[in-house]
């Protein structure tokens, strides 16, 4: 199984995981990575800046995927289809 590594950005600043995890494939990493989101936020909910994010990489140091905080994001996605002054069609 590969190991991937959790990496924590918030703008310049970057908290390395040293560790990593290893899983079964990109889904379980992306899942685990959800997962961290989800215990920062319960733990530190005034702490995530609108650019934090976690960067996802194996042990060569290859990004897989950036994963954004969702209740960060939300507000916008949130908003599209909606016109602006008049009844929704």
């Amino acid at each position: 199984m590969p190991r991937y590594f959790f990496h924590v950005v918030e703008g310049e600043q970057h908290f390395p995981d040293e560790h990593g995890q290893e899983l079964a494939g990109l889904p379980e990493a992306h899942t685990y990575a959800l997962r961290l989101i989800e215990k920062f936020l319960r733990l530190i909910p005034d702490w995530p800046a609108a650019d934090s994010r976690i960067r996802i990489t194996l042990a060569s140091g290859e990004t897989v995927l950036t994963v954004f905080f969702p209740a960060l994001t939300a507000p916008k996605r949130a908003s599209f289809g909606q016109k602006s002054g008049g009844a929704q069609a």
